[in-house]
């Protein structure tokens, strides 16, 4: 905006454009971080040797990760007489979506 222009604005037009300014450079900040994480989950797809990015899942901290594991991918496959290994050393934070998931068969 040129100096007349902006002077010849009252606060209530100023606070409009300027908050549309404001959102369009969120959207576009919005989306330049969406674009860099799925460019990142292609990446580590390719990595792992995962046939569609789309299958690679980020968690915030491996307990998430566990129990995401626990509950979306294994309950639905347990079938009676299957059994859940694990070894004494396991973190706690390992052991307790086990056993739930073990109570719920």
């Amino acid at each position: 905006m040129k100096p007349a222009e902006l002077r010849d604005k009252t606060p209530d037009q100023l606070r409009d454009e300027l908050a549309k300014l404001k959102k369009e450079s969120f959207n576009l900040r919005f989306q330049q971080a969406t674009d860099r994480y799925e460019n990142v989950r292609a990446i580590v797809a390719r990595f792992l040797g995962a046939p569609d990015p789309e299958e690679i899942v980020f968690t915030t901290g491996t307990t998430e990760g566990i129990n995401l594991v626990s509950y979306a991918w294994a309950a639905p496959r347990m079938e009676p007489g299957d059994e859940i290994v694990l070894s004494v050393l396991e973190h706690h934070a390992n052991i307790v979506p086990w056993h739930f998931l073990r109570e719920r068969q």
